[in-house]
């Protein structure tokens, strides 16, 4: 149940849904590996913003590395 907030969306990424729903799903960077990969198995993008997935996935890996060294420099031995 924990990581249902973030694999749900990949699951939703291209269903019709109100703005507002969409507009947080965009904060995930499983929305964002979806649309890749859909992008990248389609004939011709759907989705086009590959820049802006890029840069989510970006900020998302480096946030988890930035909390996991934080989190192991503060074990002690």
């Amino acid at each position: 149940m924990l990581v249902l907030p973030v694999v749900a969306p990949a699951f939703v990424t291209g269903l019709p849904a109100p703005k507002w729903v969409e507009d947080v799903l965009l904060i995930f960077p499983t929305t964002h590996a979806m649309r890749m990969a859909i992008d990248a198995l389609s004939q011709k993008p759907i989705f086009g913003d590959t820049w802006q997935s890029i840069l989510v996935l970006a900020i998302w890996a480096v946030a988890v590395y930035a909390i996991t060294f934080w989190t192991l420099s503060r074990r002690e031995i």
